[in-house]
């Protein structure tokens, strides 16, 4: 059936982006796809992505990484239901900041992210430039929001696996380190991805936020993964279908398989 395969969807869409970041990555680390793969039938999957927007991230490159990253992962899968992948992001600098938030807003579908009133929730992301840069990185608050989303109260599912993909330089000096944070999202079952980046990268901060040094990834720059545009430097062990919709607005059941998905990346 078409909805066993949407489950995945947004899990196998990051493995190609984050195979673009890791290309001076160590040879251990684990692809999240592998991860989650891992987990069982059911492939259930709420991810958080946690990036930096500090000063040290360099703005310019802020803007095009992330709108190339969050466009890519909006527009090859559908947030659509609430028993398959949703998602959120949340950025952080001198503050933190939830840009969209779809595991707690279970009514979100693919039509309301790129549709309806302006400014859409595409439009938060594409225009983050707006945003504030200022010195200081507040990734503890970035984890706190990262804990409220993924409490039972605000959408966690018990069928569902909860991941938080972060991508930082590892300074987080203001106001003080996220270790509590990140030990309580630890203990509640969430796995955390750590891709170090960034123009004063910090390997050993980064390396000490993920679940285990094999979820752990790092690039100097973010041009890495605004330019590449074929994801063939991370060997993910076997092969993925890749499942994307055919049109930007759709039902649930509107998507066909795909074995290359890299052609299509480059629309973007």
């Amino acid at each position: 059936m078409a909805h066993s395969r949407t489950a995945p969807l947004l899990v196998i869409v990051t493995i190609c982006l984050l195979s673009c970041l890791q290309s001076t990555a160590s040879e251990n680390s684990t692809a999240i796809g592998d991860f989650v793969t891992d987990v069982g039938p059911n492939k259930v999957v709420d991810l958080v992505m946690v990036v930096d927007r500090s000063t040290g991230m360099g703005i310019e490159r802020f803007i095009l990484g992330l709108s190339k990253l969050a466009g890519a992962l909006l527009q090859q899968y559908a947030v659509i239901h609430p028993d398959f992948t949703r998602t959120a992001i949340i950025t952080f600098g001198g503050d933190s900041r939830v840009i969209f938030d779809y595991i707690s807003d279970k009514t979100t579908t693919k039509c309301g992210v790129f549709g309806g009133n302006s400014p859409t929730p595409w439009e938060k992301v594409k225009y983050i430039r707006n945003s504030t840069f200022a010195k200081g990185t507040n990734l503890k608050a970035a984890f706190r929001q990262a804990n409220t989303i993924f409490t039972a109260g605000r959408g966690k599912r018990p069928s569902a696996k909860q991941i938080v993909l972060l991508i930082t330089d590892g300074d987080y000096s203001t106001p003080d380190d996220p270790i509590n944070e990140i030990n309580t999202l630890k203990d509640d079952g969430v796995t955390i991805f750590a891709v170090g980046i960034g123009n004063w990268l910090k390997p050993g901060n980064v390396r000490i936020l993920a679940t285990k040094d094999a979820y752990y990834a790092f690039n100097q720059d973010w041009s890495d993964m605004v330019m590449k545009t074929k994801f063939t430097s991370f060997s993910i062990g076997k092969l993925f279908y890749f499942i994307y919709p055919t049109r930007l607005c759709f039902g649930y059941n509107a998507f066909e398989s795909r074995a290359r998905l890299f052609e299509y990346l480059h629309t973007f």
